[in-house]
């Protein structure tokens, strides 16, 4: 968390999801309110109206300094006294200037006044910063705090502190424009990021990113997906903190990609959107048309071993991020018991498929990795959730490969866009059905008997 406030701040309870937008219902009259010490009614209702027309004007001026790129009228309502501050928000500034947002907005939500006084008038105010990137394909957002005061009906912002969503396993929560000054590279598929100050200059991973994003988008085909993707080149520190990925077990993880939650562009409630036409039953047809904003790829640097290793990476993460319609984040929650998931084994083993494609011999090497472990691991089938992810790393390895060798199956019985089909399909159903999973590789158009004869001629 970014603190940006001298002393100690009376707790507020933080609202529920998205901050709704402040109404101005009348102006305050000409007398200076914040001067006067406030102790009656009269005087409060006084008070929260001068408030409430100074916040919406400030949030108004400030997302229109951002659009416009107007850095000084950013700084402007930012005490100068608070040079931490000011500095905090100058990065933030040249940050989201650097990664294009297609739509940007910061909207008032609930305030704190700590007490009623003479001037300066002191009190927080939780604000929601809605922004969709150039590869979202809906607006997501942040809440912050900011710590204002108000001296002769004006306002000024003392200090910010970055506060996580209080729901959703994805919550944003110390995303990368908030934590350090960044660099930012932009090709034609593909935008690539880092730390101003870190080892790793993203313009030599550009070459990489857009290789991987033309493979995975020749793979899918014209299937609704996003046009774009974004790549955070991290340390291990950074990888643990951005975007929330705390949650995720560490070990010798390489990258991932998480999902922030879908805003309308209002900051409005979004929920998920079903596709009606989609029916019941197996489909190749997605179940969803919305189910995340997007997707926040992030390599783990320090376990990369050469180019080719980061490609493969950002192969196997963005075939995560070409189906934020597809993936729920929450029902792939690390250790989750819920037998109403979606099956992991296919989202991972689907995008190792494909990771495997970048590194030619890699596949076979997978497969043989399975054959020889099958009697020790694979003997109840493909693996449930709860044990996907396991502190043994021959154990997860062997779940990825597992799922790998089951497209590279249906490959073989077909070719890689029924595969694909079968990855739809797999996705729309739940653990509880992984028993009829025939009707999935039908609904691909795919012979099951051809299926797992290849399966098994791979895995033993």
């Amino acid at each position: 968390m970014n603190k940006r406030w001298p002393g100690v701040v009376a707790a507020v309870g933080l609202i529920a999801a998205v901050a709704v937008a402040v109404v101005v219902t009348s102006d305050a009259d000409g007398e200076s309110l914040a001067a006067q010490p406030i102790v009656g009614a009269s005087q409060q209702a006084a008070v929260d109206q001068l408030r409430t027309r100074l916040l919406t004007e400030l949030v108004q001026r400030r997302t229109q300094a951002l659009v416009s790129g107007d850095e000084a009228g950013w700084l402007a309502d930012v005490d100068p006294r608070r040079e931490d501050t000011v500095a905090y928000e100058r990065m933030r500034f040249q940050n989201l200037r650097r990664l294009e947002p297609a739509h940007f907005r910061i909207l008032p939500g609930e305030s704190s006044l700590h007490e009623y006084k003479a001037a300066p008038l002191e009190f927080d105010i939780l604000v929601t910063q809605v922004m969709r990137l150039p590869e979202d394909v809906r607006s997501s957002a942040n809440d912050y705090r900011w710590y204002v005061s108000v001296t002769d009906d004006r306002i000024t912002i003392g200090g910010v502190d970055e506060k996580p969503m209080p729901v959703g396993q994805d919550a944003a929560r110390s995303p990368a424009w908030d934590d350090v000054a960044l660099r930012t590279v932009r090709g034609e598929r593909a935008t690539v990021v880092s730390a101003q100050d870190g080892a790793w200059d993203p313009q030599a991973y550009t070459a990489a990113a857009e290789r991987a994003a033309r493979r995975v988008q020749e793979l899918w085909r014209s299937r609704k997906s996003p046009s774009r993707f974004i790549v955070f080149l991290a340390d291990d520190s950074q990888f643990s903190s951005w975007f929330d990925n705390h949650r995720a077990p560490m070990g010798s993880t390489i990258g991932v990609a998480t999902l922030p939650q879908m805003v309308a562009d209002d900051g409005g409630r979004y929920p998920s959107q079903r596709d009606r036409s989609a029916g019941l039953g197996s489909s190749t047809k997605p179940r969803y048309l919305d189910r995340a904003a997007g997707a926040r790829i992030m390599l783990r640097m320090s376990k990369i071993k050469d180019m080719a290793h980061a490609e493969a990476v950002m192969v196997h993460e963005m075939t995560h991020a070409l189906g934020p319609h597809l993936i729920s984040p929450d029902s792939i929650d690390f250790g989750t018991e819920g037998r109403m998931d979606q099956p992991v084994w296919a989202i991972e083993g689907f995008a190792r498929y494909v990771e495997h494609k970048s590194r030619p011999g890699t596949a076979e090497q997978g497969a043989a990795f399975v054959r020889r472990n099958m009697s020790k691991w694979g003997a109840k089938g493909f693996p449930v959730n709860k044990d996907f992810y396991s502190e043994d790393q021959d154990r997860t390895t062997f779940n990825y490969e597992i799922g790998a060798a089951f497209f590279l199956a249906a490959e073989r019985a077909g070719n890689a866009q029924k595969a694909a089909d079968l990855y739809i399909a797999l996705t729309n159903s739940t653990q509880l059905t992984s028993g009829f999973i025939n009707q999935d590789i039908a609904a691909a158009g795919l012979d099951p008997d051809r299926v797992w004869a290849a399966y098994r001629k791979l895995v033993g």
